[in-house]
C-alpha cells in the first residue's frame, strides 16, 4: 500500500513543474497536545470524540533516529538499494540506486526536479537502523499485530527532498495512519470523510483483486508552490473544476521535527515536503478504528460474514472470541479459492 502512495507521487508531482506562483500555507489548523501527558485510553477517547488530525508532541523523544544525517545513514545502509522518484521536466521516472545515491542528490530537489523515496523494507533488512525506533506506548492496542505475515501493513521510513510531494489519497484498510518526522519540515492538507466524492475525482485499483487498496485522488492540492511562510494560503489546481468547493472541507497542518500526526480513518491527506525531510510512517487497527477497517475489507473484497465470521473486540483476557488472524486468514482463503472462479459478487 505504501509502495502504490509512493508510485502515485510521480503523477502528482507533475503540477509543480510549470506556471508555479508562490502560495503562502495555512496556520496550523490541528491540535498541538504533548502526547507524553496523555495515557493510552485518553489518546484512543480523544480520537473516538473529535475524530480529526492532530498532532502529538514528545512521542519520539526517545528515539535515536534523530541521528538519521546522511552520513550516519550512507555508512549504515549505503549499499541498500532503494527506489528513487525523481522528476525532470514534465516526466516522472523511477530509478533502482544504493541509498547514498539518493544523498548525492537529495539536497538539489527543487519544485521543478524533486526527489523521493519512500522505502517499506529498510527497517526490516537493516536491523541497526530499526534498533533506532521503539514502539510508542500510547499505541499499545494494536490488532495489526494479529494479521497473517502476508496481509500485515508495513512501516516505512520516508525521504523527500524540497518540493516534493505525495498523492492525495485515503490510507488503505482505512486505517489510522501516524507519521513521525524526524527531520525536516512538512505541509499537510486534510479532508474529512465526508468530502463529496465528485470533487475528489477518486481512483482505486480492480476490487477483488487484494484483501485492500488506497483511494487515490487526482486532484493536486499543491499544484502552485506554497510559501514557506506560516501563513495564510490559497490552492489551486485549474486542472480540477470542483477545486474551489474542495477547498472549503480542508484543514492545515505543519510538521516540525519530533512531530507525530495522527490521520483517522477516512480521511484524505496530501503532504508537501517544505525542505529535505526524514520521517517514519506507520499505522493502528485499535478500538478506534476497528468497524471502519472492518467495513472497509468487507465492501472491498466482497465477503461478508457469511463467510467468514467477523472477529470479535475482547473485553477481557478470557475472551475466546474470532481473532484477526483467523478473520483474516479466511478472507485470504476465500479470495483465492474465488480467484479460479468467474467474477461475481460474493
Amino acid at each position: 500500500a505504501w509502495m502504490v502512495v509512493g508510485l502515485w507521487w510521480c503523477l502528482c508531482v507533475i503540477g509543480l513543474v510549470n506556471g508555479l506562483q508562490n502560495e503562502h500555507f495555512g496556520c496550523c489548523d490541528c491540535q498541538r497536545i504533548d502526547g507524553k501527558t496523555l495515557l493510552p485510553q485518553q489518546y484512543r477517547s480523544m480520537i473516538q470524540r473529535d475524530a480529526r488530525p492532530i498532532i502529538l508532541t514528545g512521542l519520539i523523544d526517545q528515539w535515536s533516529a534523530d541521528k538519521w544525517s546522511p552520513k550516519y545513514l550512507t555508512k549504515i545502509a549505503g549499499d541498500y538499494p532503494i527506489d528513487i522518484s525523481v522528476l525532470q521536466s514534465t516526466k516522472a521516472a523511477q530509478f533502482r540506486q544504493p541509498l547514498s545515491a539518493l544523498f548525492e542528490h537529495i539536497h538539489k530537489s527543487s519544485h521543478e526536479n524533486a526527489f523521493y523515496c519512500l522505502s517499506e523494507n529498510l527497517l526490516r533488512d537493516v536491523p541497526k537502523l530499526a534498533s533506532n525506533v521503539r514502539r510508542i506506548s500510547l499505541f499499545d492496542e494494536n490488532y495489526f499485530d494479529d494479521f497473517p505475515k502476508e496481509a500485515m501493513p508495513t512501516e516505512a521510513v520516508i525521504f523527500g527532498g524540497t518540493g516534493a510531494t505525495s498523492s492525495l489519497h485515503v490510507d488503505a484498510y482505512n486505517w489510522t495512519g501516524w507519521n513521525a518526522l524526524i527531520s525536516g519540515k512538512k505541509f499537510w492538507r486534510f479532508y474529512p470523510p465526508h468530502t463529496p466524492a465528485n470533487y475528489l475525482t477518486v481512483t482505486r485499483k480492480e476490487k477483488h483483486i487484494n484483501i485492500s487498496a488506497t483511494f487515490l485522488s487526482t486532484v493536486n492540492v499543491f499544484h502552485s508552490q506554497p510559501n514557506m511562510k506560516d501563513e495564510a494560503s490559497t490552492y489551486r489546481d485549474p486542472n480540477h473544476k470542483w477545486f474551489d468547493q474542495l477547498q472549503r472541507y480542508g484543514l492545515d497542518c505543519i510538521q516540525y521535527p519530533g512531530d507525530v500526526i495522527i490521520i483517522p480513518p477516512g480521511w484524505w491527506h496530501q503532504v508537501y515536503h517544505a525542505t529535505t525531510t526524514v520521517a517514519f510512517a506507520s499505522q493502528l487497527l485499535d478500538s478506534t478504528s476497528w468497524k471502519p477497517v472492518l467495513g472497509h475489507i468487507q465492501n472491498w473484497t466482497g465477503i461478508s460474514n457469511k463467510h467468514c465470521e467477523e472477529p470479535q473486540m475482547k473485553k477481557s483476557t478470557t475472551d475466546n472470541g474470532i481473532s484477526w488472524n483467523d478473520y483474516i486468514s479466511c478472507i485470504l482463503k476465500v479470495m483465492k479459492r474465488e480467484r479460479s472462479k468467474p467474477r461475481r459478487e460474493l
